[in-house]
């Protein structure tokens, strides 16, 4: 509480990193999270996709999908990695894309 200012709420963890928290967190809830977002990041990217977006989502899709049938992990997980990214940036919120 602040005389003349007002009252405010700090969470506890305001000084703990998201990556902390998310560290610390149940494999159940991170997937959840993650679950939430990406249909909305997906939504969004469908509405504001450009054709080299497309492309580009479809060729990690693609990376990934052929890396996985071959057992090639880093190189699926990579793959993974930069097809969420594709679609992020196809949100064309770069704030998003930012802190993905």
């Amino acid at each position: 509480m602040q005389q003349g200012v007002g009252t405010f709420v700090v969470s506890k963890n305001a000084e703990e990193s998201l990556e902390s928290q998310m560290n610390k967190a149940e494999l159940e809830e991170v997937q959840e999270v993650r679950s939430l977002l990406d249909s909305k990041i997906a939504a969004k990217a469908a509405l504001n996709r450009t054709e080299k977006d497309l492309a580009t989502i479809k060729n990690y899709l693609n990376l990934r999908n052929q890396f996985a049938e071959e057992n090639k992990a880093s190189e699926c997980y990579e793959a993974d990695i930069n097809f969420h990214l594709a679609i992020a940036e196809a949100c064309g919120n770069k704030l998003l894309k930012e802190n993905l």
